[in-house]
């Protein structure tokens, strides 16, 4: 919880330092988060650990859709996307905690698919 805590006031100084341009940015973060989120649920449908593994994977999949939706609709121009991308994020370091706390993984591992979704998300909008 103290991952999700941090994420959200990040990305409410980076929202605050950057304005509306930050939109782009935080919807291409949480494309890539929530894209490494349907394969983690598809992969546990895969091992047949939950039935509703498969529901997580298409809903995450619709969130990860997000951007390019984004990129295609008018976005506002003050900036009013930015809580929602603060909430997608905040749940995806939420499910991702639950994931690896169910492996036993590293704690860290949670919060490691955002930071390269970050990164990720970073160059593929200075290459555009």
């Amino acid at each position: 919880m103290r991952h999700a805590a941090a994420l959200l006031v990040a990305l409410g100084v980076a929202a605050a330092a950057l304005g509306p341009a930050a939109v782009p940015a935080l919807l291409a973060l949480v494309a890539a988060a929530a894209w490494a989120i349907a394969a983690s649920f598809l992969w546990l449908w895969s091992m047949r650990t939950t039935p509703l593994a498969l529901g997580m994977a298409v809903s995450w999949s619709g969130v990860a859709g997000l951007a390019i939706w984004a990129r295609r609709l008018p976005l506002p121009a003050d900036g009013a996307l930015a809580p929602l991308a603060a909430v997608c994020l905040t749940g995806a370091v939420l499910h991702l905690s639950v994931i690896a706390r169910s492996l036993r993984a590293a704690r860290a591992w949670p919060v490691a698919p955002v930071f390269l979704a970050a990164v990720l998300a970073a160059a593929t909008l200075s290459a555009l």
